[in-house]
């Protein structure tokens, strides 16, 4: 089973965004999905699995900011036979990140084309690393060319 965390110590990065657009390519790729959300305010990814009106692969829970619940969650995915759990959180750090970046296969970082968010990388990715984690940045809401581009691109290289 494939657990894929959409992390980032910063909220408003595309989170939530990038985590349901995943959800959705594992699923078209015939996966088994479940989406879990840990952000009890927001629920930006359970609401948007309620709009649906697509019966697919995916299920999506919101589950408390709660370290037994995660591993209770996780429990559940394997026994039920998940290809794929995506955790969604909110921009935090803190123990229960802890616990599911070590859980995670794929840590991933989304990132936006602003100084708040390149200032927010360091600690995330440091955060990752010492758990000896793989991990990838996504870039979202960014000209594909152009000096933007190029400017966050040589930006992230000397932050990491």
């Amino acid at each position: 089973m494939d657990v894929w965390f959409f992390v980032c110590s910063k909220g408003g990065v595309g989170k939530s965004t990038t985590s349901t657009n995943m959800a959705v390519c594992a699923a078209k790729e015939g996966k088994k999905v479940l989406l879990v959300d840990l952000d009890e305010k927001q629920k930006s990814a359970a609401n948007w699995w309620q709009r649906r009106e697509i019966e697919d692969d995916i299920k999506a829970v919101i589950v408390p900011h709660d370290i037994e619940k995660v591993k209770e969650i996780y429990g559940f995915a394997e026994k039920q036979g998940y290809d794929l759990v995506i955790f969604d959180t909110k921009g935090a750090s803190d123990t229960l990140h802890n616990l599911i970046i070590g859980l995670a296969t794929l840590c991933i970082v989304p990132v936006q084309p602003s100084v708040f968010d390149l200032e927010a990388i360091p600690s995330t990715v440091d955060m990752i690393k010492s758990l000896g984690k793989p991990f990838s940045i996504l870039i979202s809401r960014c000209p594909p060319v152009g000096n933007e581009f190029e400017k966050l691109r040589l930006g992230l290289l000397t932050a990491l």
